[in-house]
């Protein structure tokens, strides 16, 4: 039991880490279209390689190396914990901005 426990956190946590460097590596590659300077050469094919080799962990941190009394009770509890530290990362950042959009308007 205590093995899964541990399990389901390190999970999660390895794939919110592989979420983020999913977006850091796509920005070079897919976000800079409005910017007139192409990112060079060296750094897309970089980008390509940090963005393959995430993807590839993520598909295979699927595949458990451990036995679990339930693999979709395993899966469903890593994609509760992701879902509930996205949204609670949402909440501080829509908290966040709201914050300074009152300061903004007091300081106007």
């Amino acid at each position: 039991m205590r093995l899964a426990q541990t399990s389901v956190s390190f999970t999660a946590v390895s794939r919110l880490y592989a979420l983020t460097y999913i977006v850091m590596f796509a920005i070079p590659l897919f976000g800079l279209r409005g910017i007139t300077a192409r990112p060079p050469l060296w750094l897309r094919v970089a980008s390509f390689a940090g963005l393959a080799m995430t993807l590839l962990y993520v598909i295979l941190s699927v595949f458990l190396i451990i036995a679990v009394a339930s693999v979709a009770g395993f899966a469903l509890e890593v994609s509760l914990v992701i879902l509930a530290a996205n949204v609670l990362g949402s909440a501080i950042f829509v908290a966040g901005r709201r914050t300074a959009s009152i300061h903004q308007v007091a300081a106007d």
